[in-house]
């Protein structure tokens, strides 16, 4: 690569598959060698280099060598992983297109470009159900809050802080109930209904 790139792919369900018998030193060594073959290409076959690379001293390098070097070949001197070759050759090839095409002025003709209407494929592009721009109030141009023909709504009627009263799900909490579901990561969405 022409230059060192801020990004790398990492398909961790792949990652995963191939690494789960290493410790936490051997997964943070894996990772400093794919990143330093990301944006530099093979790697020497140097144990003072590798190990300066992997932050592991010497001695700790010898030790998880034999374990790291499964997932590389070693060739003239060099050590080769596959999957990071394809993928910096993939990436070479799409900054190219991309430097390329901008020398044209832009995406090349007859591409198809991306939509700019913000109602195109929500349902698509998130995995929960999304209102489109179209459908709030305060994206339309007509709306006036202030000429509202509703009533406003009285103290009783507004929910507390954290709480549903309709409900009974304390939200702070985290509670799951009618209308909320739990993200993988612990957070609670709240896929309307509940405010």
């Amino acid at each position: 690569m022409s230059k060192a790139d801020i990004w790398m792919p990492l398909f961790i369900g792949d990652y995963l598959a191939d690494t789960m018998r290493l410790t936490t030193e051997q997964h943070g060594a894996y990772l400093l060698l794919l990143m330093e073959y990301w944006r530099c290409g093979s790697l020497p076959d140097d144990d003072d280099e590798l190990a300066a690379i992997s932050k592991l001293t010497l001695d700790s390098w010898l030790k998880q060598r034999e374990k790291l070097s499964r997932f590389f070949t070693i060739e003239g001197g060099f050590w080769i992983q596959k999957r990071a070759e394809k993928e910096r050759s993939a990436a070479e090839k799409r900054r190219l297109a991309a430097q390329k095409n901008g020398k044209k002025g832009g995406r090349p003709k007859g591409s198809k470009k991306p939509s700019t209407n913000p109602d195109h494929n929500l349902e698509k592009t998130y995995w929960f159900p999304v209102a489109k721009p179209s459908e709030n109030p305060a994206h339309n141009p007509d709306h006036n809050p202030r000429k509202s023909s509703s009533p406003s709504p009285s103290p009783k009627d507004i929910p507390l802080p954290g709480k549903n009263r309709s409900m009974g799900i304390d939200q702070s909490s985290g509670g799951v109930g009618t209308g909320m579901e739990p993200t993988a990561c612990g957070e609670v969405l709240n896929w309307g209904g509940v405010e």
